[in-house]
């Protein structure tokens, strides 16, 4: 497969002479996407990564993961490779690629029980139930095939489970079934399925406080007959009439005694990552570039933090992973700008959100954990660095008989980010600006206020 060039700020001028166009080329070369001779990579999107901290790569891409309770492993969800695997955060090396339960890992949803000796994890038609040995590595319990959806055909990937979250006692296990809109209970007892609690459209992600449990619904509330609406796997979406965009965003509330929804909060467009704080509950509007502030008390939405990497920045930031270090400090992932953002955010509703500084980090950052013990943060980065790397490989090619990379291997990785090194956050948010190519933005994105409106800025 050719490798991308990619032309570095203007290097090529067009002067017109009579009927002869002259090239005047500068002196700067085209790059090659991939690996730069300086440590960095270049993607083909014309961003670099200067990942902050030390990095584990690993072939796939990582979608979701948790944290063993003795915050010795981290179990990654790992798609376009084997479901699982994990990683060991003492040696920054794979300990495991979990070959037993295959490949066909889902959007989210993994999590270790609270002894840490058992591992769950979802496919897109089954739940993973593994063991967890003395060293931490895994072997297969049992593969619990979910619920069929309303929607369901033949061939189809069920309701496909998402998110995970377990009850307090741990014998119950909460699944975000989306195409079933619906939350499923799954008794870890009998591996057997116990209820689908109807929510809103395309449930992503679960916690649960008590007998109290929080879903986000990535598509949103259901239609009404007013509405403008898209199908999506049977289901109509409330959308815009010209992007085809879902246009609402809602967390349900659901009792899990009554098993029933019992309140809907509106929030933003497609709502992902969830995070409970004690009674705040933070959730990360992935397609509104912003994060919704929760009270769980009185049920409604008392702020809105707008995630701007910089003033006047452009929409599209992406926000996809939520984790607070500390009780005034979260860092919310930015999944097309390869960077975490961290703010200040006073408990109690006193003071006011505070923007404190960008972290570069990997390929299109997809989770964030944070460990109270040795205040690290392990960034998980979906793509990592890119399409580079040991690519797995598609097969002989018929034609030539040699054996072609696949276009869809890529190399993940998991950013561990020391204390020591967020001492540098002004140097390091400089470094994301420079990454990105925002250093010289006015230029770029300046756009004029007395001229007529032009589809090139100025």
């Amino acid at each position: 497969m050719n490798r991308v060039k990619v032309l570095t700020r203007p290097t090529i001028g067009i002067v017109i002479l009579g009927s002869a166009l002259a090239l005047a080329a500068s002196t700067v070369l085209p790059r090659l996407v991939g690996r730069q001779a300086d440590g960095s990579v270049l993607l083909a999107t014309n961003q670099t990564i200067t990942p902050a901290g030390k990095q584990i790569e690993f072939d796939g891409r990582a979608n979701a993961m948790a944290i063993s309770p003795d915050g010795k492993t981290a179990a990654v969800l790992n798609g376009n490779a084997q479901a699982i695997v994990l990683l060991d955060l003492a040696t920054l090396k794979v300990r495991q690629t979990f070959d037993a339960a295959g490949a066909s890992a889902s959007f989210d949803g993994i999590a270790y029980s609270r002894d840490g000796r058992k591992l769950y994890a979802s496919q897109t038609g089954r739940i993973i139930v593994a063991d967890v040995q003395q060293d931490g590595t895994l072997t297969l319990d049992h593969l619990v095939e979910a619920p069929r959806s309303a929607a369901y055909t033949p061939g189809s990937t069920s309701s496909y489970p998402g998110g995970l979250a377990l009850s307090d006692d741990g014998t119950l296990l909460y699944v975000a079934l989306s195409r079933s809109n619906a939350l499923g209970v799954l008794d870890l007892k009998r591996l057997a399925w116990d209820a689908e609690i109807p929510v809103g459209n395309a449930p992503h992600a679960v916690v649960v406080k008590g007998n109290v449990a929080y879903v986000s619904n990535q598509g949103g509330r259901p239609a009404t007959h007013d509405d403008f609406t898209v199908g999506s796997s049977g289901t109509a979406i409330v959308a815009d009439p010209t992007s085809g965009f879902s246009t609402t965003g809602t967390v349900s509330v659901v009792d899990l005694q009554a098993r029933r929804e019992r309140a809907t909060i509106a929030v933003g467009r497609q709502p992902t990552a969830l995070l409970l704080d004690g009674q705040r509950l933070f959730v990360a509007n992935s397609n509104s570039d912003t994060v919704s502030v929760i009270d769980t008390l009185s049920g409604k939405v008392t702020g809105t933090i707008a995630v701007k990497p910089f003033a006047g920045a452009l929409s599209g930031s992406s926000p996809t992973g939520l984790a607070l270090p500390a009780p005034d400090q979260l860092v919310v992932t930015l999944g097309r700008n390869t960077a975490a953002a961290i703010y200040t955010v006073p408990q109690g509703g006193e003071g006011a959100v505070a923007f404190k500084g960008l972290i570069p980090v990997g390929y299109y950052p997809t989770a964030v954990a944070a460990d109270p013990t040795s205040k690290r943060l392990y960034v998980l980065n979906g793509r990592g660095v890119g399409s580079v790397g040991p690519d797995r490989t598609s097969g002989p090619d018929k034609a030539t008989n040699k054996t072609a990379k696949s276009v869809y291997a890529s190399v993940a990785s998991l950013s561990v980010i020391d204390p020591a090194d967020l001492t540098r956050l002004p140097a390091l948010t400089a470094q994301v600006l420079k990454n990105n190519a925002w250093d010289n933005r006015p230029s770029a994105e300046r756009v004029s206020s007395t001229g007529p409106a032009a589809a090139i800025p100025e």
